[in-house]
């Protein structure tokens, strides 16, 4: 903080606009982050510090935000899940396809990985209800 000497690993906290400039972020997201929790804050003198552990911490389990310099993010996240592209390799699935559910061989409407009805299995009364 006051001492630029001072790597970020020697810091506890780190004010709210360090935290912004590391992720490259303007005023308002800053803040936004902030007021979502995905860290832990301290107010001190009147200024909101964020606790660098927590942030480190939530920066290795998400993949949306980026660091200017420095490691890239959801270390912790990627050990733990796969990509699309690491589960087709591990089912051997060499085509782009949708995930449909079987029910489109016995005419009701399949429904795919995102939610959305086939549209050859719609029926022209509507939009189906979802199978329960």
């Amino acid at each position: 903080m006051e001492d630029k000497n001072n790597s970020m690993e020697d810091q506890k906290y780190m004010t709210v606009r360090e935290m912004g400039d590391l992720l490259g972020l303007k005023k308002t997201d800053r803040y936004w982050l902030i007021h979502k929790g995905y860290f832990q804050t301290k107010v001190m003198g009147g200024r909101t510090y964020v606790d660098v552990e927590s942030f480190e911490r939530w920066y290795a389990n998400q993949i949306k935000y980026h660091k200017v310099s420095g490691e890239e993010p959801g270390r912790e996240v990627n050990e733990r899940t796969y990509s699309i592209r690491e589960l087709a390799e591990m089912f051997e699935v060499h085509e782009p396809r949708s995930m449909r559910g079987s029910s489109a061989m016995n005419g009701k409407p399949s429904w795919s990985a995102d939610g959305c009805a086939s549209r050859r299995n719609r029926s022209s009364g509507g939009t189906p209800a979802r199978p329960t």
